[in-house]
């Protein structure tokens, strides 16, 4: 019997400071978080921030999508957690990661530094991960265990 699966699609703002040095520190750190829980888990997906505001695809078993969603809002690196999308999936778009880390803001990739995260339907939050994640905009990764090279 195959999992349904479900995805969740969430804009948040970071309360991390700004600070260079502490903001790498704690992007590390969700990172590492994200690959341990998300490989437990059986969740893939992609994170992104942008001038201060926190932008996840997940993707993974309705259970535990659901758990997840309850400890972002609990978690205090960011507040004002606003689900964009919630439904079931018969594919992951993201197979490969537990978790990876893209940088939408950086060129080549037109507009995104323009663009307010906010106004963007989730299908256009989506294609803007799928497309950073295909334009090699990748910043850090955790890998799934087979997961393609």
């Amino acid at each position: 019997m195959t999992v349904p699966l479900k995805c969740v699609l969430y804009v948040s703002r970071s309360l991390i400071p700004a600070e260079r040095e502490e903001f790498r520190e704690q992007i590390s750190e969700i990172m590492a978080q994200c690959d341990r829980n998300n490989r437990a888990d059986d969740i893939t997906g992609a994170l992104a921030y942008d001038r201060g505001r926190f932008f996840q695809y997940v993707e993974g078993p309705a259970d535990a999508i659901d758990a997840l969603v309850a400890r972002l809002f609990d978690d205090p690196r960011h507040k004002r957690v606003t689900i964009r999308a919630d439904e079931p999936v018969a594919t992951r778009l993201f197979p490969d990661w537990s978790m990876v880390l893209l940088n939408i803001t950086a060129a080549p990739v037109p507009g995104y530094a323009t663009a307010d995260l906010e106004a963007l339907s989730p299908g256009d939050l989506v294609a803007r991960l799928q497309r950073a994640a295909a334009e090699d905009a990748i910043l850090a990764v955790a890998r799934r265990p087979g997961a393609r090279d």
